[in-house]
């Protein structure tokens, strides 16, 4: 799952233990997998600043088929730094995830991002990589099988707040004795808790 904000904290002041993004890249992390249902509605993640023109793209995967399907993402360009390597954005729209969605990430070649990402090194879940070239925009849709493993399996420093929400849908069919007609009962139950 995803690392919590003091895990993070930690980590991105600790020099010997992360490194920067490096160039141009699309990863997915089948292993960063969301548990239930939501949205979205901050991010936090570990990154030097650049000064540049582009921002990392953080997003949510679905498994369609033998396809990877982009659900929702956020481009991250921070609303607050909480010390140098710390940046926040509350996304303008929340974003949106399934149980059983993914987290994946693409930074733009380093020479025209705004953040270049931290990941802590060597600890990570397992991290598939994308082949495209390091200008490329960030795909839609990615095939299942043209993903490559990562060697190094690094632990991207993204820590995030949800609005969860559970929905229940009951249906029940009675046929009387009669013969009246069907009658469906239909309960639904929404929670959300921040």
């Amino acid at each position: 799952g995803f690392l919590d904000m003091a895990t993070v904290l930690d980590i991105s002041k600790d020099t010997q233990s992360v490194q920067r993004s490096g160039l141009g890249f699309q990863r997915i992390y089948p292993e960063i997998q969301f548990t239930c249902n939501g949205a979205i509605t901050k991010w936090t993640i570990g990154a030097l600043d650049l000064i540049f023109n582009g921002a990392p793209e953080l997003q949510v995967w679905r498994l369609v088929g033998e396809n990877y399907i982009k659900v929702s993402s956020s481009l991250f360009r921070p609303n607050e730094t909480n010390n140098q390597n710390i940046h926040v954005l509350y996304p303008k729209q929340a974003l949106e995830f399934q149980s059983g969605d993914i987290f994946g990430v693409h930074t733009p070649n380093d020479f025209t991002s705004d953040l270049s990402l931290l990941f802590q090194r060597f600890n990570g879940p397992e991290n598939f990589n994308f082949p495209m070239s390091a200008d490329s925009p960030a795909p839609t849709s990615i095939p299942a099988l043209s993903l490559v493993p990562v060697a190094e399996n690094n632990y991207p420093l993204v820590t995030l707040e949800v609005t969860m929400s559970t929905t229940s849908i009951l249906l029940t069919t009675v046929q009387s004795l009669t013969n009246l007609p069907s009658m469906t009962v239909t309960m639904t139950n929404t929670v959300s808790t921040s």
